[in-house]
């Protein structure tokens, strides 16, 4: 029982880390088209996230945490990203 709780915790920890990878990947590479494809990149991003290790791995391997990691999401004010 301690296992699956602890390979529960794991993957659910390793999932929140994919999903701050990918979100501020997709955010911080293309910045241009950022605010308009929010919505559509922290969809994309949950998906990632669920998948756990399996997806943190390839995004590792792809390159996706080259811009870091970032939770929350970003505001906008007149098209101008802020802090």
């Amino acid at each position: 029982m301690t296992f699956f709780i602890a390979f529960a915790l794991l993957w659910i920890v390793l999932g929140i880390f994919d999903y701050g990878y990918s979100y501020n990947h997709f955010q911080m590479k293309y910045p241009t088209i950022a605010e308009e494809m929010e919505q559509e990149d922290f969809r994309l991003s949950v998906v990632f996230g669920f998948s756990g290790p399996f997806s943190l791995l390839a995004s590792l391997i792809l390159g996706l945490n080259d811009y870091g990691f970032r939770f929350r999401r970003y505001k906008y004010i007149n098209g101008v990203r802020q802090p």
